[in-house]
């Protein structure tokens, strides 16, 4: 729930009503609970009945008068300190993560270049002595496999 331009307006969903549900719930049994303790330690163990009117009294005189007013506040406090958690938080953080992944990018970049010009250099020459030796074997064989003097056809 939020209080926009004098108005009450409830987000709606599952999500938003569960939440809801939840905390009015445990407000509730906190509040209940710490109540009943007062209660019954202010008056040796004794429920009167005109505290309970008391309470059911002072409630509806919160949800009718104070409510609006401090759910207002609260909206703006909390505002204020969304802001100064972005300000002091998530924009150090976000400029952070940027330095971060620029140094990576440009760490790998550099690995990238010293990679092609030794390893893959080596690869490649490697790759390429290979290649000559079995170039080289294949004719050998072909010496071997092919004459050409004169005959005809090949020697097995």
């Amino acid at each position: 729930m939020s209080y926009i331009k004098g108005k009450l307006v409830e987000r709606e969903g599952i999500l938003p009503f569960c939440c809801r549900l939840m905390t009015d719930l445990c407000a509730a049994l906190f509040l209940g609970a710490a109540a009943s303790v007062w209660v019954y330690w202010a008056n040796d163990g004794q429920f009167r009945w005109f505290m309970g009117a008391f309470a059911a009294a002072g409630f509806g005189l919160w949800r009718i008068s104070l409510s609006r007013p401090l759910l207002f506040l609260a909206q703006k406090l909390a505002g204020l300190l969304r802001g100064a958690l972005r300000i002091l938080v998530v924009t150090p953080v976000r400029r952070a993560a940027a330095l971060i992944r620029a140094a990576l990018v440009l760490l790998f970049g550099a690995l990238r270049f010293l990679a092609a010009h030794t390893v893959g250099r080596a690869a490649a020459r490697i790759g390429r002595m290979r290649g000559v030796r079995r170039t080289e074997a294949a004719m050998a064989h072909l010496r071997e496999d092919v004459s050409f003097d004169g005959e005809e056809g090949t020697r097995l």
